[in-house]
């Protein structure tokens, strides 16, 4: 993970988006205040997806819903594409 100090965040700034627009980094930067961590900067989509997770973890409707499917799968309680298309009517 790379790491950057805060005082010298406004001239790194242009690098950061370098960093996460070359392709090859995904992983967030490690902002540190006098050697101690203080802050992520990540990729947006990285930032999006992660809010969506805790959004759906912390939706106990969905939740259940998720564990039901993955009860169903364990004891074999599935469709194949012709059944699922069938029973959709389709």
């Amino acid at each position: 993970m790379r790491t950057i100090e805060l005082k010298s965040t406004d001239r790194n700034v242009r690098s950061l988006w370098d960093h996460f627009t070359s392709g090859k980094e995904t992983d967030p930067v490690k902002v540190v205040v006098e050697g101690q961590p203080a802050l992520a900067v990540l990729p947006w989509e990285l930032f999006e997806s992660m809010r969506e997770t805790l959004e759906i973890y912390q939706d106990e409707e969905m939740m259940r819903a998720i564990r039901r499917g993955e009860e169903d799968v364990e004891s074999g309680n599935t469709l194949n594409w012709d059944e699922a298309l069938s029973q959709l009517g389709w």
